[in-house]
């Protein structure tokens, strides 16, 4: 009996683990030093030691503040500088040219017409004048250019009543790199009111086909500071004849154009500001040219 007990004993101690446990059952045992591993290492850390390398990201951090810029507001139309990223531009050779556009009274309506300094530089091959519209065009439009640089105005009657137009200026060298370039000017077209006076205006050759009259109404708005005859010699550009007070001369006699085969006149009132009070109809004299076969032949 002895021996059986002794062994069973032995049993017990076998079966029982080596850890030591609290009065509530809990285990004691350093956790930390547990290497079940076949190579000796820790296979977890459960000691929640706060020593470990911080995790890092490269994301942005996104918070709800609002952004703040230093930029201004206006509600002025945005518009972008007129030499864009895709222009070839040498900036730091870049002359400055100066460029003035205004509004420009005409038979059919508002004009806007363009003047520019000469550019200096020797590179300069070739000239191009942009517009941008912001209410209707999406990006700017080459309205004019040239291969004289020698060139210093443009008329653009392509223009809409109560819209505001930008206008800039380049010169550019002979393989396309930008030399001269002017500031954004900005210009507004007035609108065209219905109560504008109508003026009559007639003309007509003399006698001795060399030259031809005009003759028009005076204006009666109070409004009318300059009254100007215009003429347009067979289609080509529109030409300012000579300008009156609205209480000076209402008559001109107008040369003929060598070469002409007609020339179209018109008479515009403007104000102070270039507004339009009074204006003509367009009218229109056809000049006869002598038959190149035709020729005199001498009474018997």
């Amino acid at each position: 009996m002895r021996r059986r007990t002794v062994v069973l004993a032995v049993t017990a101690a076998l079966l029982v683990p080596a850890a030591a446990a609290t009065a509530d059952g809990h285990d004691t045992t350093d956790r930390t030093d547990r290497t079940d591993r076949s190579d000796g290492t820790d296979r977890t850390d459960r000691t929640g030691d706060t020593d470990r390398t911080p995790v890092t990201t490269d994301r942005p951090v996104v918070t709800d503040r609002p952004v703040v810029t230093d930029r201004p507001v206006t509600d002025r139309p945005v518009v972008t500088d007129p030499v864009a990223p895709t222009d070839r531009t040498d900036r730091a050779d870049v002359e400055a040219l100066r460029l003035e556009c205004a509004v420009r009274p005409t038979d059919a309506g508002s004009a806007v017409g363009c003047q520019w300094s000469t550019p200096t530089s020797p590179r300069a091959a070739s000239l191009r004048l942009w517009r941008h519209d912001p209410e209707t065009d999406r990006q700017r439009q080459v309205v004019f250019r040239t291969n004289d640089v020698t060139v210093t105005s443009f008329v653009d009657r392509h223009v809409r009543p109560g819209h505001a137009y930008a206008y800039a200026v380049q010169a550019l060298s002979a393989d396309g790199v930008v030399v001269g370039r002017s500031r954004v000017e900005w210009v507004r077209v007035p609108h065209v009111h219905d109560d504008v006076e109508v003026l009559t205006l007639r003309c007509g050759l003399g006698d001795a086909a060399e030259a031809i009259a005009c003759r028009w109404s005076r204006p009666e708005s109070r409004d009318a500071f300059v009254v100007t005859l215009w003429r347009s010699v067979d289609g080509g550009p529109r030409q300012v004849v000579e300008s009156f007070r609205p209480t000076g001369p209402n008559e001109y006699r107008d040369p003929v154009p060598p070469g002409a085969s007609k020339v179209t006149y018109a008479v515009i009132a403007t104000s102070e500001s270039d507004r339009i009070v009074a204006r003509s109809r367009a009218v229109t004299v056809m000049v006869p040219r002598p038959h190149p076969y035709r020729r005199e032949v001498a009474p018997f």
